[in-house]
């Protein structure tokens, strides 16, 4: 959980998909969600609003100051407080929709107290899908059919159970888990190493996979992304700040 209150670095900001769910309450000037990837979407959001787990880049329209309080649940979370994540998942959607009274929240206090009360007094996720978040947290490149197989499932109830619980299938929820760890180990000071260097410590099999799926993931070039990182410091490189609404 977190409480923000800041002047925008820009205008616009590039969000990186993460494998969590986020709550954010804006106390201050509205969002506007311009795009998913490269699809357009200009949503306004004046109030509370619920972002599940994306499997592209975001671009926000900030307002002038940043000022919120959040909270970030784990990718399994949602079906804990009685909501369908594939409601949310790959969407941003106004929170009343699925957190009814979200928006009346002040503080950190508030929302903590909020979200306790929402909370299934009798709701238990199923330890198969926990577990298996936490493994593919740990190694993204592990095969799906071997986490199938740990948990006693074929791999198409793996695939259904773990969506029910997720939103997302496994095998996307590993390639943004493997990129978020990726971007967490990219350094912003000192020489900069040669991307063979970096993808020796990655988990990715060659080269050309690895750029698809990072243009995929931030609409970037590594080089360009790296270098737009770089020039704003060493905040978390999931929130990119641009300078334009192209990005």
């Amino acid at each position: 959980m977190w409480w923000l209150s800041m002047p925008s670095p820009e205008r616009f900001e590039r969000i990186v998909p993460i494998p969590a769910v986020h709550l954010i309450v804006n106390l201050g000037e509205p969002y506007r969600v311009v795009a998913r990837g490269r699809t357009p979407v200009d949503t306004v959001f004046t109030g509370a609003f619920v972002s599940g787990v994306q499997l592209d880049y975001l671009l926000n329209e900030n307002p002038p100051m940043i000022h919120h309080v959040g909270a970030e649940l784990a990718p399994w979370a949602l079906p804990a407080f009685g909501i369908d994540p594939v409601r949310v998942a790959e969407r941003v959607v106004d929170a009343e929709t699925v957190f009814p009274g979200a928006g009346a929240v002040t503080s950190l206090d508030e929302l903590e107290g909020y979200l306790l009360s929402r909370l299934a007094p009798r709701w238990r996720g199923d330890p198969r899908i926990l577990n298996a978040v936490d493994s593919i947290r740990d190694r993204p490149e592990r095969p799906m059919s071997a986490l199938a197989a740990e948990a006693g499932l074929t791999p198409k109830g793996f695939i259904a159970l773990f969506r029910r619980h997720c939103g997302v299938t496994p095998k996307r929820f590993a390639e943004v888990c493997r990129h978020h760890a990726f971007l967490q180990r990219l350094p912003v000071e000192g020489p900069l190493p040669t991307w063979t260097e970096l993808l020796a410590h990655a988990p990715y099999y060659d080269q050309p996979a690895f750029i698809r799926e990072f243009r995929r993931f931030t609409g970037m070039t590594p080089t360009a992304f790296l270098e737009h990182r770089r020039k704003y410091g060493a905040a978390d490189p999931s929130f990119l700040p641009v300078d334009g609404a192209a990005g």
